[in-house]
């Protein structure tokens, strides 16, 4: 509050929680007072109209569920960035003194009990393992990679997807990853630096436009899209706090689905995704495109629930006809 609004509103906003921790007792009986859909979003701190749109698509009982779900504390994920064995990561964990449960929905998953910053420890250092959400990584195993394949990776940043699919390829193959902005081109370079992948290249490209040098190139072409990142709401709620419809955002998802859909080459695999729940944003996005580009075929798709640890993504594979 004083960062963004100065100290008088830093006195306002610290009175106010002082007397929301006062009369705590007192907010179920403000709650009670309110209904349905009204009553989910104040009570989760979550917009109105992204709530009314969760129910609409989940029914009330599953959107109660998200929302208490993405108002816990998120958890550290890790993501091991070689392909040793389940029992030489644990044992590099442990050598480390550190706890873990394992994940349920990536192979490489871990949540460690960190007492100590993970940029800290030397492994993170050397580019043994990197954080991210379980879901995400979900999302590359998903591709069902094969060694030696060429990939496009279009909206990259931070490069996490990048780095995991060049490590399920074992280091073969070519990946290149795509931003448009500069200073996340420049994130991208660090962090492939850190983990040592050599089969990496990081562009800085507008993929909303066509580039005829890319024009049926790539074995396979990731597409995880600007979204409204519901998904995320667990490490960044802000995001449910400040939700609204966007045609904009679902012109824009379709342009770069549509655009990318002609980098595939015959027989290759699109697989397109988003951290968001909504279907405006991934089925209908889908299914606009498949309308237009019938060479394609829909093979498999998957969404992600937030479950409390991983976040929520929705994931479909398609692939282009030989």
């Amino acid at each position: 509050a004083a960062k963004f609004s100065g100290q008088r509103t830093r006195g306002f906003v610290n009175a106010i929680l002082r007397a929301v921790s006062r009369e705590k007792n007192s907010i179920n009986g403000l709650l009670d007072s309110l209904e349905g859909a009204r009553r989910i979003s104040v009570k989760y701190s979550c917009s109105l109209e992204a709530v009314e749109k969760l129910i609409e698509q989940y029914g009330e009982e599953r959107t109660i569920s998200i929302l208490s779900v993405v108002n816990t504390p998120a958890h550290i994920c890790i993501r091991f960035n070689d392909n040793n064995k389940k029992g030489e990561r644990e044992k590099t964990l442990g050598v480390l003194g550190i706890d873990y449960k394992r994940g349920s929905t990536a192979f490489a998953a871990y949540y460690p009990k960190l007492k100590k910053p993970i940029s800290s420890l030397m492994p993170y250092k050397n580019g043994v393992f990197s954080i991210q959400d379980e879901g995400a990584q979900a999302m590359s195993e998903f591709i069902a990679l094969e060694e030696n394949e060429t990939i496009l990776d279009t909206c990259a940043s931070p490069g996490g997807k990048a780095i995991h699919i060049s490590c399920i390829m074992n280091g073969t193959g070519e990946i290149t990853a795509c931003d448009i902005y500069p200073h996340r081109v420049e994130n991208m370079k660090r962090s492939i630096a850190r983990t040592k992948r050599k089969n990496i290249r990081c562009i800085e490209k507008d993929m909303s436009v066509s580039h005829d040098e890319f024009i049926e190139k790539f074995d396979t072409v990731l597409i995880d899209v600007p979204c409204s990142g519901l998904g995320t709401a667990q490490r960044r709620p802000e995001i449910k706090l400040k939700y609204k419809e966007n045609n904009g955002l679902y012109e824009l998802q379709s342009k770069i689905l549509n655009v990318c859909s002609s980098y595939v080459k015959p027989g290759g695999k699109l697989v397109y995704g988003t951290c968001t729940l909504f279907r405006e944003e991934n089925r209908d996005v889908v299914d606009r495109m498949l309308s237009v580009h019938g060479e394609f075929n829909l093979k498999e798709e998957k969404t992600i629930i937030p479950d409390g640890r991983t976040g929520g993504f929705y994931m479909a594979k398609m692939v282009k006809k030989s």
